[in-house]
């Protein structure tokens, strides 16, 4: 939303998209989570209260702020194509 403060916030947590990556036949060949240290310590103290939707979550699930994640297909090879040893940030992007 252009210019109005508000941003897509994903209500699914990042254990969700790990188990639905899965659950579609992918697997999560490396993931990792930040933790937000202010989320956890308000949720641990109990300034934060928790809804019973969410309630089914450890407080480090709830306040991951990010995930990094890598999957393969089910159909891709075990090992990753050797390409030429450059990687890209994005499809715009030169090789680095």
């Amino acid at each position: 939303m252009g210019g109005s403060g508000l941003a897509y916030q994903n209500r699914l947590r990042a254990v969700e998209v790990c188990q639905l990556l899965e659950e579609t036949g992918f697997s999560v060949v490396n993931d990792r989570v930040r933790v937000d240290a202010r989320s956890l310590e308000a949720i641990q103290s109990g300034r934060l209260q928790i809804h019973e939707d969410f309630a089914r979550f450890t407080p480090e699930q709830l306040a991951a702020s990010y995930l990094w994640l890598v999957g393969r297909r089910p159909d891709s090879p075990s090992r990753p194509h050797a390409g030429n040893g450059k990687m890209r940030r994005n499809s715009r992007e030169k090789a680095l």
